[in-house]
């Protein structure tokens, strides 16, 4: 029996020797990378960043690898006003909103048409059956 128990301390002793032998070749690989070859690293992390470059393009087209077109949008589009909703009430429609509206659709929509005209218009929207 006392042999049997000799024969499992020499085999647990195997194998804590082995998990020893192997924690230190991991610690020398550790020390090499990150001491002995610490500049050979370094050099090769910094050639390996990235360099952001802003490339204009053109906006609205989706290109393939070969350059075709694939698919494009164009800058249209409708704006819808809802000049009876329910929580436009009269007094924010006459009080802030009519004139304000009338001034940016002159500046930036038609310029033919002057601040007035667009709120003349705009009231005969809102009153309108």
């Amino acid at each position: 029996m006392l042999n049997i128990k000799n024969e499992v301390l020499v085999r647990v002793y195997a194998v804590a020797a082995l998990v020893v032998l192997v924690a230190i070749v991991i610690l020398g690989r550790l020390y090499q990378i990150s001491i002995v070859q610490a500049a050979d690293w370094k050099a090769k992390a910094d050639s390996l960043y990235v360099k952001l470059v802003d490339a204009p393009s053109q906006r609205g087209n989706i290109l393939a690898d070969d350059g075709s077109l694939l698919a494009t949008s164009l800058p249209f589009f409708d704006v819808h006003w809802d000049a009876k909703a329910e929580g436009l009430t009269d007094e924010i429609f006459n009080q802030t909103a009519v004139d304000s509206l009338a001034w940016l659709l002159s500046t930036y929509i038609d310029q033919q048409y002057t601040p007035g005209a667009y709120r003349d218009w705009l009231m005969a929207l809102r009153n309108a059956p």
